[in-house]
């Protein structure tokens, strides 16, 4: 999946550094929920800084909506809620990736981010 970024995304009065008006991003994780804003995981790159963060899919808008193969849904698709992620990304991966900035989940971000970007340029990953 893909997003444009379509608004400025402010942290209280400052503009986030690193989400651009028109930038394309590609989503390693994003979130349903029928009640609150769903949220998009991506990961936005500026010439400084490399920011993985979840930021309200209101901000963005969906231009391809494909997932590739080995991503697995979590929650109740039924009520609205539920989550859609990269099998790899289990919630020990996630919580030693941002607790720990553990090397074997680095090594295993990185390995999707590669997936990811080789689906999106058509090519097996």
């Amino acid at each position: 999946m893909k997003v444009k970024c379509l608004k400025e995304f402010y942290e209280g009065k400052k503009k986030h550094p690193s989400l651009e008006i028109g930038q394309v991003y590609n989503v390693f994780h994003i979130f349903i929920n029928k009640e609150r804003a769903s949220t998009v995981t991506i990961l936005a790159k500026s010439d400084y800084i490399e920011d993985l963060g979840n930021y309200s899919l209101g901000f963005f808008e969906i231009i391809d909506s494909s997932i590739p193969d080995g991503w697995e849904i979590q929650g109740d698709v039924v009520s609205g809620n539920f989550s859609i992620s990269p099998i790899e990304f289990t919630d020990e991966v996630w919580n030693s990736f941002f607790d720990d900035l553990n090397p074997e989940a680095i090594k295993i971000f990185k390995d999707v981010e590669r997936k990811i970007k080789l689906f999106h340029e058509g090519m097996e990953a």
